[in-house]
């Protein structure tokens, strides 16, 4: 029995050493563990602030340098009197960043990103102010433009001055928001510059169109006109030519008349008096010339009875012979013994 209790009780023995060996060991590991820590703790707190100190040393141009590459851009440097400037090129587009060490600013440019000529038209011109103009109360960057003679163009740039400091939580996220609103900008512009295109070209066309109705309806008003001078034209030759064919007519029937008495005058010359040649009347009286004789009362007799008139004293080649007391048509050549 005595061995029985031994060996029971040595048993309990070992498993309490067992026992309190395990939350021996426990508890001296955890404790290593826990110091373990907080000198890792306190290390990576000592690191913080030796970087902390180390931030607080540095200037707004090494910043702006720092936060360039943690982006992934390699920037180029130059240093113009108080001014720092950094180039850097980020998604394809070339920009340009000016600090002050002496201000907690920095301007940011994105030169000559589109451009046009300067012999353009004046409504690409108009169009190119009109976007900008537009384009600059929705974005945060301000679009401006240049003249370049000597290239001869006009150039369209971006710019935007912000904050940039240390203290600024996650700086490169920032900066990369900022020069993406730059992006944002050049798309709005060129889609406002193709609307102005389309729009242009739309109110070309409705212009062509108009221009071509307001020609052919000037076209066949000039076609009415000449139309109308032409039948004007042609009824007044018409009417000119049968003016001329008449008168043309009177004149070959006057002359075939005078013809035809000058040859029955012809004919009758040679017959003497008896009838009229003209109108073939036979009250016909002698012309008689020289002085009248008041007291010749053969004279007067006669011509009171119409046989004879008087013909005046001038006597010449034209003189007549003979006069129809009914028509006053004059014939018969006169020959000079006779006046005489």
């Amino acid at each position: 029995m005595q061995t029985k209790d031994g060996g029971f009780f040595m048993i309990h023995v070992v498993i309490w050493l067992i026992i309190f060996a395990i939350y021996y060991f426990y508890h001296v590991y955890k404790a290593s563990v826990e110091e373990k820590e907080a000198e890792e703790e306190q290390f990576f707190h000592d690191l913080m602030n030796d970087e902390q100190n180390k931030e607080d040393d540095i200037s707004i141009a090494e910043l702006v340098l720092t936060t360039l590459r943690k982006i992934g851009c390699t920037p180029e440097t130059e240093k113009r009197n108080s001014l720092n400037y950094a180039y850097f090129t980020y998604q394809g587009e070339k920009f340009t960043i000016e600090s002050n060490d002496k201000c907690f600013f920095i301007t940011i440019y994105d030169t000559w990103w589109h451009s046009i000529s300067i012999y353009s038209d004046v409504e690409d011109i108009a169009n190119l102010h009109k976007t900008i103009n537009m384009v600059n109360q929705y974005v945060n960057c301000t679009l401006v433009y240049t003249t370049n003679k000597e290239i001869e163009e006009i150039g369209v740039h971006s710019k935007r001055t912000v904050l940039f400091v240390k203290e600024i939580p996650e700086i490169d996220k920032y900066l990369l928001c900022i020069l993406n609103d730059f992006f944002k900008a050049q798309r709005l512009a060129m889609t406002e510059l193709e609307k102005c295109k389309v729009i242009e070209n739309k109110i070309k066309k409705n212009m062509r169109k108009k221009v071509y109705i307001i020609g052919m309806i000037v076209l066949v008003l000039i076609v009415i006109a000449e139309g109308f001078v032409i039948y004007n034209l042609y009824a007044f030759i018409k009417k000119e030519e049968n003016m001329y064919a008449h008168y043309e007519k009177e004149y070959i029937k006057r002359l075939s008349d005078e013809l035809k008495l000058e040859r029955k005058g012809l004919r009758h010359d040679t017959r003497g008096g008896d009838f009229c040649p003209a109108c073939d009347s036979k009250d016909v009286a002698e012309i008689r010339y020289g002085l009248y004789d008041s007291k010749n009362d053969v004279w007067k007799e006669e011509i009171e009875s119409g046989k004879v008139v008087l013909g005046g004293c001038m006597v010449g080649e034209d003189s007549k012979r003979f006069y129809c007391n009914d028509c006053g048509y004059k014939w018969g050549a006169l020959e000079l013994n006779e006046a005489q």
